[in-house]
């Protein structure tokens, strides 16, 4: 059954999000390896600037309205603690390929970085990028849970940061599925689809355009009446009622609110 998809939209001038992030100091490995230390932490990814510390850092998302423009990141409270101990950290080494038979020569630390008292990196966040997803704005930032003092050797632990994103203009739109709220670290700022009537409930989906698609209808009629349950749906009906980054994604995005789609 077709359902009537109720977008509500808002315009907004100037507004700041504001976000938390939380990292525990239990998740924090130090590796002691040939005289460096390995810092890793569950949940985080690792710099890989060839040359430069190798540091803990985590992506996280923020859904902002569609079309916002992002004027300010920055952190705006931190509870911050020095973690014992010298340390000297490894720095990081330039990618491999698996198939690579000669391991490239060795990168030394950068003397620039690793001669400095200056926190590595200089900010504990960053804004890395921006895209769209599902009629929001998707903002995506880099999260240092560890800064480095290279001359001092200490090791800067930021236990919780909380950080505003500023932005202006945007349209809010609602979600038409669930997976956005299950992407960004603000999913009560995601307004939800309203809908009327059920979802497609079918276990054969046949995805056609006109003028083929009437012939697939027969198919579709056929197959109902056998005892498997067929829809046909237009490309250009899912393009209508369906958003993401492009095409293939939308009619993907139509597909993962079928039952049993297994994607």
């Amino acid at each position: 059954m077709i359902f009537l998809l109720l977008s509500f939209i808002l315009s907004y001038e100037h507004t700041t999000a504001v976000q938390h992030v939380d990292f525990d100091k239990q998740n924090i490995q130090l590796q002691f390896i040939e005289g460096y230390t390995k810092v890793r932490m569950s949940g985080c990814e690792i710099t890989d600037q060839p040359g430069a510390p190798e540091l803990p850092v985590k992506a996280v998302k923020v859904a902002l309205p569609l079309g916002a423009n992002i004027t300010d990141v920055s952190v705006i409270h931190m509870e911050t603690e020095i973690l014992e101990g010298e340390h000297l950290l490894s720095c990081a080494q330039p990618p491999v390929i698996l198939s690579q038979k000669e391991i490239t020569q060795f990168v030394l630390p950068d003397e620039e970085i690793y001669a400095s008292d200056q926190l590595y990196p200089e900010h504990n966040i960053e804004l890395r990028g921006v895209g769209v997803y599902d009629d929001y704005q998707i903002c995506e930032l880099l999260v240092y849970p560890i800064q480095y003092k290279p001359e001092s050797k200490k090791l800067i632990y930021h236990k919780s940061l909380s950080f505003r994103v500023v932005y202006e203009g945007g349209v809010k739109h609602s979600a038409r599925n669930a997976t956005l709220k299950k992407m960004v670290i603000n999913p009560d700022d995601v307004a939800e689809t309203m809908t009327r009537g059920t979802r497609d409930n079918v276990t054969y989906l046949i995805i056609s355009d006109p003028p083929v698609d009437t012939v697939f209808k027969r198919l579709a009629d056929w197959k109902t009446q056998k005892g498997i349950p067929a829809l046909v749906r237009t490309v250009s009906w899912i393009l209508a009622n369906y958003s993401g980054e492009d095409n293939a994604a939308r009619i993907r995005n139509y597909i993962k609110t079928l039952p049993d789609s297994n994607i």
